[in-house]
């Protein structure tokens, strides 16, 4: 059960990671975009990073007693789909208030091709 509790803390310490360019994003967003446009952005970000640790915990608790490779087969079979369908609710949702929408993978693809 402790090692699942460990497992299920990784998200959140990558989320407080993470939360520092998710809060520069939206200071720069705030430029181009209407506060309510960058509010409804930033909450639908938020809201699908509860589903997704939230998913991956309750996950990670059920499948605990199993091996680790039984919770991992259990992790990915259960959290792909949902993390791939968030993703692109996100991005229908951000693209329908803002057409102009631009996904950090895209962003990042950018900045790589203008490396190269």
């Amino acid at each position: 059960m402790d090692s699942a509790l460990y497992l299920g803390l990784l998200p959140l310490v990558y989320l407080i990671f993470d939360l520092p360019f998710q809060l520069e994003k939206r200071r720069i967003l705030e430029r181009y975009l209407s506060k309510d446009q960058v509010m409804t952005q930033s909450m639908l970000w938020l809201g699908i990073q509860i589903v997704l640790y939230g998913s991956l915990l309750m996950v990670i608790l059920e499948t605990s007693d199993l091996s680790l490779w039984k919770m991992t087969f259990w992790v990915i079979l259960i959290l792909a789909p949902i993390y791939f369908v968030t993703d692109w609710l996100f991005k229908k949702m951000a693209r329908s208030g803002d057409p102009d929408f631009v996904s950090d993978q895209e962003v990042q693809k950018h900045v790589k091709y203008l490396e190269e």
